[in-house]
């Protein structure tokens, strides 16, 4: 039986999970491309590298 609303029951919804900075708590405010060291050597962690403008720092992140 299809929704009353329209929308398909097995749609589903991208979430987009926010990273924050852990010495200023703000919202980090780009991602950084990896360094060469991290993309060759350590390609099979999840890394991604963020940068917090506000305190001006750079962060691995696991996704």
């Amino acid at each position: 039986m299809g929704s009353t609303l329209g929308i398909d029951d097995n749609a589903t919804v991208d979430v987009k999970k926010i990273y924050y900075c852990k010495k200023c708590k703000h919202e980090f405010d780009e991602r950084l491309h990896r360094s060469l060291f991290v993309k060759t050597f350590l390609f099979w962690l999840p890394l991604r590298k963020y940068a917090c403008y506000y305190c001006k720092r750079n962060y691995y992140v696991f996704r």
